[in-house]
């Protein structure tokens, strides 16, 4: 009965989460119809309107031709007619007058006529030739009637559909809930059949999760090819796929499944589930569903760790994830793949190193553990190396997932490290390691081999200053935010120069807060005693150095890449950061006395670099760290009696001060040479300063001295 009463749990449980999907499904199918006939119907208006449009301008053009021919019939001139006796006859088209030709014989003047009598009779005049009219042109024939040009069918270009309100609801509703609701399912699965369900025994357990995963794949293989439940059908079949590696994971590795006792045998089974999966991906070719069934086949095998070599596990998953990333060029696949692998390594380390704290011991898969990380990372690293992105996307999610997997492997090696002296040696290997790497890589990809210099020379440059800034993981996140801001310099991808940028300026937060808070209570406080912290020091240097390259290189010799609202105030700003980073670093290596005298030194540097490479920021922050160091002086040294190699520390110590302002006077207006400016003021406050401070030296100096004498 308790069986039945379980197996019932376990079937309302899926009702309980596959019904509501299913309803909300097909609400949201239904809305998703409704929709679609609106638009369908607004497109057939607007058929109708341009059709409608198109014919008004056939009309208007046929008429306005119409109209047209009946104006030139109307203006040629009809026939010159001569009334002659009553009749209107048309008149015959006179020829042209020919002009009378000049007769070349010489005039006689010609005796005048006899004198006519009166009686004579006289005759009638002459008749004059009528007027020559100019020819009328015969009138033009008929025109051809043309029918009016019939206009192709204009086609208006779709509209883009309208975006639903209901987008978020049906993503949620057909594509999400499902996933996550198998994904509880199969969890829930593994748990029962793991830790419940006493009465039935090892291979009674096994047995059910065969069939249980058995009816999820058919159902899911059954309706994969039906749209309407194919979303629902895919997820199904990918969570008896991973309910399936579970439990072929489970019969050897959890005691209240096992039934078989060889470790080989077991091996052997998760490699055929593996391989049975592999084949599914490359019949189905969905890489949702792949991603699906392994992230659960990880999660199941994860939280069930019970010695090291279930880790083998994970091994065999990792291998699945190359393979189908390389076959089927799934790369965002290979990116939750790495990240799975190095999660569930930390799930079983997780325990092991918090049982040790505080004192870390050796533990004895120690080295172990450390060959199987170095397995994933070189794994990951030749399918990096030895892949084809067909387009520029794929090669940013290959990039994304060679970046992902070299800082999950420094992340678990220092997570477990319990020889900080070896950090050292592990960089400069890495670091050494990828620069071999990029040179295999620079024969088939150009990106693959500038991604892999990069990370290999930042290893290399981090591996020094990580040795004396003990080993502080500070100085990791910088290395890696700095490798992810020159790998997208180099790549020019937008996205991993924003991640790098955001990243360095929370890593410096970080220092400033969390690292240097401490040790600046004491050194506000002007405790005596203050021991330098070199190795902070040494990792806010670093960090000054970082941030003053991406600001006066970086953003110099690739400014067209920081053009944008977001990215240009960004670097620029970073110069500054890296002027505060470096006051800090001299205030945490020199404390006391000193830390004057070095901030008058940094001010000396940062203007006469200001002036001579035409950077007005660096002369600003040299400016400012100048006037903190007066005041350093006036508020600490000045004060001070106390005596160095047997001469007065606040004689060499403003002494050393004045005479630096005195240096650093004539650079103090910066890159501008031209006129007078603001930074004029700068170099005359820089001589008052120094002159007033040896003044008061004098002073205070004399004043002892009398007084010592006058005691004597």
């Amino acid at each position: 009965m308790e069986e039945l009463g379980i197996l019932f749990g376990i079937a309302a449980v899926a009702v309980i989460i596959i019904l509501p999907i299913w309803l909300v499904a097909n609400v949201l199918r239904l809305r998703r119809q409704a929709e679609e006939e609106r638009q369908e119907n607004t497109q057939h208006w607007r058929d109708l309107t341009a059709r409608l449009h198109i014919l008004e301008t056939q009309f208007k053009e046929w008429k306005q031709t119409t109209g047209t021919k009946e104006v030139a019939r109307e203006t040629v001139s009809p026939a010159v007619s001569v009334p002659v006796a009553g009749v209107h006859r048309e008149a015959a088209p006179q020829p042209s007058p020919v002009p009378p030709k000049p007769d070349p014989r010489p005039v006689t003047p010609a005796t005048p006529p006899p004198a006519v009598s009166a009686a004579h009779t006289p005759q009638p005049e002459p008749t004059l030739p009528a007027l020559a009219r100019p020819p009328v042109p015969p009138p033009a024939p008929p025109r051809p009637s043309i029918p009016p040009p019939v206009l192709p069918r204009i086609h208006p270009p779709a509209p883009e559909p309208a975006r639903s309100g209901f987008d978020l609801e049906e993503m949620l509703g057909t594509n999400w809930l499902n996933k996550i609701g198998i994904g509880i399912l199969v969890l829930g699965l593994a748990f029962f059949l793991a830790y419940q369900l006493q009465n039935l025994g090892p291979a009674g357990k096994v047995l059910l999760g065969i069939a249980l995963s058995g009816a999820m794949i058919a159902a899911g293989i059954r309706y994969e090819s039906n749209e309407r439940y194919r979303i629902l059908a895919r997820a199904g079949a990918a969570g008896g796929w991973s309910l399936l590696y579970f439990v072929s994971y489970a019969v050897y590795h959890v005691p209240a499944a096992r039934v078989i006792d060889s470790r080989q045998i077991d091996f052997f089974l998760m490699l055929t589930v593996a391989a049975a999966i592999v084949g599914y991906s490359l019949r189905y070719r969905s890489q949702a569903t792949t991603a699906l069934a392994l992230v659960l086949s990880y999660l199941t095998v994860g939280i069930h760790h019970t010695s090291f070599y279930s880790l083998a596990a994970s091994v065999i998953l990792a291998l699945t994830v190359v393979t189908l990333a390389l076959r089927m060029q799934w790369f965002a696949l290979e990116m939750f793949g790495i990240i799975a692998t190095y999660f569930n390594h930390l799930l079983w380390l997780w325990p092991v190193i918090e049982a040790m704290d505080p004192h870390r011991t050796e533990f004895p898969e120690f080295h172990t553990s450390v060959a199987l990380l170095a397995f994933y990372w070189l794994l990951f690293r030749f399918s990096y190396i030895y892949r084809n992105p067909a387009n520029r996307q794929q090669e940013e999610l290959s990039t994304a997932a060679a970046l992902l997997n070299g800082f999950c492997l420094l992340g678990l090696l220092r997570y477990q490290s319990i020889h900080p002296e070896w950090a050292f040696w592990a960089l400069l290997v890495l670091g050494t390691v990828e620069l071999v790497l990029s040179a295999l890589a620079a024969r088939r990809r150009r990106t693959a081999f500038v991604v892999l210099a990069t990370l290999g020379s930042a290893l290399l440059v981090a591996a020094i200053p990580f040795r004396y800034s003990g080993s502080n993981l500070s100085l990791l996140w910088l290395v890696a935010a700095e490798t992810f801001l020159l790998a997208g310099v180099f790549t020019s991808e937008i996205v991993f120069r924003r991640i790098g940028m955001i990243t360095l300026a929370i890593v410096a937060g970080q220092m400033i807060v969390d690292t240097a808070g401490p040790l600046l209570e004491l050194r506000l406080g002007n405790a005596a005693g203050v021991p330098p912290a070199y190795p902070t020091a040494v990792l806010f240097a670093m960090g000054a150095a970082i941030f003053y390259l991406n600001a006066h290189w970086v953003r110099e010799r690739w400014a067209e890449l920081f053009d944008q609202e977001f990215d240009w105030p960004l670097i620029a700003s970073m110069t500054y950061v890296g002027g505060l980073l470096a006051l800090l670093a001299l205030w945490l290596a020199f404390p006391g006395m000193w830390t004057a005298v070095t901030w008058a030194l940094l001010a000396l540097l940062l203007d006469v670099a200001g002036k001579q490479l035409r950077q007005p920021p660096l002369a600003v922050q040299g400016n400012v760290i100048a006037v903190l160091a007066i005041v350093r002086l006036v508020t600490l040294n000045l004060f001070s009696a106390e005596p160095w190699h047997g001469v007065s520390f606040r004689f060499v110590t403003v002494g050393l001060t004045a005479l630096l302002l005195y240096a650093a006077a004539p650079f103090a207006r910066a890159a501008d040479d031209e006129g007078e400016s603001e930074w004029a003021l700068f170099t005359a406050g820089y001589t008052w300063a120094a002159s007033i401070l040896l003044g008061l030296l004098v002073w205070y100096e004399v004043s002892e001295v009398n007084v010592s004498f006058c005691s004597y």
